[in-house]
């Protein structure tokens, strides 16, 4: 003896007597819970919703039969879902449709089923994008929670159409070499293909530099240590998306030039040498002459920002002496900074 259906508001129950003894006529009595009788002398019951949070049960007896005969109870009725849910988004080729579920009554986990039309469509999810399978059609969407019987059904959306791509996102723009740099984005649905834009400065017009089907490029032949910035759009038959943000990249190369170059008198016979720190330097070669106009030979490297110099006279006798910075990476040595001097005390 057993009761098939779904333990839900309006769903029918069936009385399963195939496994009875006996024959004769049988009689059906429909319980919620363990004492409260429900429903006719019949082998269905329609759920009501006095039946919620009771499991249900059926006793029969057969004619000429003493005792009788009780099922398994079912699962616990489960309330009906009520409230509402809706599609916010456009419907066009591409686009994300999102299941608005904050009318939805209850609490508990949301499941998502998309239609197309009759079609289940998409995944489990609060969001669609669009296909260009849905064109011409509507969409639905059927949402359940967990703990609630039955499901509730949004308005269909306005008949989908084909547009144009979305604009690229998530572009990135990375220096590879000091001639090349590497720029990527996010796939956008309903895309043919991209068109690389590039310029010189962050504003002003992008000339198209090329069109792609992937969702990276790599430009090659570039200047050593120059800053490129580039757009990206996305197209297909319809026609192309606006252009993306603007990004950047600065080809690698030797450091910049170091700044702020100081020389002080520290004691007899020495100098300080100081200067700002020059971002992807290594480290720093110091250079030094009898005067400002004197030929420059390399005195010492150093990792700091400062160095001390000491020690040897100039061709007049006095501790006068000039210097200048470079910055050193592993694509090479900067230019020289501006000449500062220092003169040691005499005496």
């Amino acid at each position: 003896m057993s009761i098939s259906g779904t333990a839900e508001v309006g769903q029918t129950l069936t009385a399963n007597t195939g496994s009875l003894g006996g024959s004769g006529t049988i009689t059906y009595q429909w319980k919620r819970g363990r004492n409260t009788d429900i429903g006719t002398n019949s082998s269905t019951y329609i759920v009501q919703s006095t039946d919620v949070g009771s499991t249900i049960t059926i006793t029969v007896t057969r004619t000429d039969y003493s005792g009788s005969v009780t099922s398994n109870p079912t699962a616990s009725v489960a309330p009906p879902l009520t409230g509402t849910v809706s599609i916010s988004g456009t419907a066009e080729v591409g686009r994300t449709l999102t299941a608005n579920t904050s009318s939805l009554g209850g609490s508990g986990i949301i499941t998502y089923q998309w239609k197309r039309g009759a079609t289940n469509i998409g995944t489990n999810s609060s969001t669609y994008i669009v296909q260009i399978a849905d064109v011409g059609s509507t969409i639905t969407v059927v949402v359940a929670r967990a703990g609630y019987s039955g499901s509730v059904t949004s308005v269909p959306t306005d008949t989908i159409v084909n547009a144009p791509p979305m604009v690229p996102t998530n572009i990135t723009a990375t220096a590879l070499s000091t001639s090349s740099i590497r720029v990527s984005w996010t796939e956008v649905p309903n895309t043919v293909g991209y068109h690389i834009y590039r310029n010189f400065s962050p504003s002003g017009t992008f000339s198209l530099l090329t069109t792609v089907s992937s969702t990276l490029f790599s430009n090659t032949g570039l200047s050593t240590n120059t800053t490129y910035y580039y757009k990206v759009s996305a197209y297909n038959e319809i026609g192309e998306s606006s252009q993306s943000a603007t990004v950047y990249a600065t080809t690698l190369g030797p450091p910049n030039t170091p700044t702020n170059v100081t020389a002080s008198v520290g004691s007899f016979s020495m100098a300080r040498l100081s200067w700002s720190a020059v971002t992807g330097a290594t480290s720093y070669n110091i250079y030094r002459a009898n005067n400002p106009n004197g030929t420059f030979t390399r005195l010492a490297s150093t990792t700091n920002t400062t160095y001390q110099a000491s020690g040897i006279l100039d061709s007049s006798g006095r501790y006068d002496y000039c210097y200048k910075v470079s910055a050193v990476n592993s694509y090479g040595e900067s230019a020289m900074s501006d000449w500062v001097c220092a003169r040691t005390p005499w005496w």
